[in-house]
């Protein structure tokens, strides 16, 4: 490999360039291979941080906060697993309708990116979402009803309530969610 500096001037770490299409294919392959390392590296500490920070954020006094929070963590998909018992929590307990919403989106979002491999959250996970299905506010409960559809056959407990949601609820996107849920779950 020839310097890339010219007229004698050769730092110690110079830059060099590759002298053939193979040396410069290989050199662009390591320089890949170690930028997709940095980069998952940033990113996994980076969801790690964010995690933690969105944890504490659910406990929040400010509604906005515990939904953007609940939002956020959805949207982190699998790396969210150690916020679902608090996501679950702010679902059951909370006092503000979009808490709820954003808390059941959330638990939904994270059972796709699971894709059944839950461990053993799956059955308090349905236990709350199906009872969410009885939420006084209908985004609560096409939310919850959706969030089931995603779980698949560890849903199955919840067909009952989604059976009755699906022929009783007073708003119809939530009865076509609670039927498009039970069909995913396998109740036709």
């Amino acid at each position: 490999m020839s310097s890339f500096f010219s007229h004698g001037f050769d730092p110690p770490g110079a830059w060099v360039y590759p002298e053939s299409v193979a040396e410069f294919q290989s050199m662009k392959r390591a320089l890949t291979a170690l930028l997709t390392l940095l980069l998952a590296i940033c990113t996994a500490t980076a969801q790690a941080a964010d995690v933690d920070v969105l944890m504490t954020q659910l406990g929040s006094d400010d509604a906005r906060e515990r939904w953007v929070a609940c939002d956020a963590l959805g949207k982190l998909g699998k790396e969210a697993v150690p916020a679902v018992e608090k996501i679950a929590l702010r679902l059951a307990t909370d006092e503000n309708a979009n808490v709820r919403v954003f808390a059941a989106q959330a638990l939904g979002e994270i059972a796709i990116q699971l894709q059944g491999d839950l461990g053993d959250n799956p059955k308090v996970l349905v236990n709350i979402l199906t009872k969410a299905l009885f939420d006084p506010d209908a985004r609560v409960r096409l939310h919850a009803a959706q969030s089931l559809g995603n779980f698949g056959k560890d849903a199955d407990p919840a067909s009952e309530a989604l059976g009755k949601v699906a022929t009783s609820d007073g708003d119809a996107k939530v009865r076509n969610t609670a039927i498009a849920a039970l069909g995913t779950i396998g109740h036709h």
